[in-house]
């Protein structure tokens, strides 16, 4: 079974890590996919969207939103 996960911050990958981990215990045949970081990753889910790269932060960042919707066109396919 495979589930598409989303987190928008550290705190959030954080606690998906600690989810991933315990599902994959109980479950081996499950496979998670998604937007989320490193933690998360080193659990085993496969990053389609890396969280730090969406992080936005201050007026300059703002200006990256095309890249944050070619992110989204990417995650829709």
């Amino acid at each position: 079974m495979k589930f598409f996960v989303s987190t928008g911050e550290a705190s959030g990958d954080l606690h998906l890590s600690y989810l991933v981990k315990s599902v994959k215990a109980r479950y081996k045949d499950v496979d998670f996919v998604g937007v989320a970081g490193e933690k998360s990753q080193r659990e085993g889910v496969e990053i389609l969207q890396d969280i730090n790269e969406l992080a936005i932060m201050g007026f300059t960042e703002v200006l990256m939103l095309p890249i944050l919707a070619v992110s989204y066109t990417h995650l829709r396919a």
